[in-house]
């Protein structure tokens, strides 16, 4: 038997609401499963839309864990090293590195507000 597998990839970040709608067009009527891959947190260790929406409505969930670059445990978090007031900062290792719930600090790139 030959099991043909189609992957599909959506290359620009669309909202929550935009991409529902694509999957309830094009996805649900068709006979696969889909999988979606994608961070579940941000830099500060708050949601990432739209990922909490997606696992709320997923069938099966496997959270694959990084190892934490500080101490080698399981890895949750993603560390971010440079400050930065943007939620999302596109780059590579010198920005951002795996972190455990014990070695992760939130403040670490977070740049402080001018007082008035």
């Amino acid at each position: 038997m030959i099991t043909v597998h189609k992957v599909g990839k959506l290359a620009n970040p669309v909202t929550y609401e935009r991409a529902w709608r694509r999957a309830q067009r094009y996805l649900f009527p068709l006979p696969l499963r889909p999988i979606v891959a994608g961070l579940d947190q941000d830099y500060l260790g708050r949601p990432f839309e739209p990922m909490p929406q997606l696992l709320a409505i997923a069938e099966y969930i496997t959270k694959t864990l990084a190892i934490c670059m500080v101490c080698g445990d399981p890895a949750n978090h993603t560390q971010r090293l440079v400050a930065s007031r943007d939620r999302v900062l596109v780059g590579a290792d010198d920005m951002y590195e795996a972190r455990c719930r014990h070695c992760f600090d939130p403040t670490l790139g977070t740049v402080e507000k001018p007082k008035c």
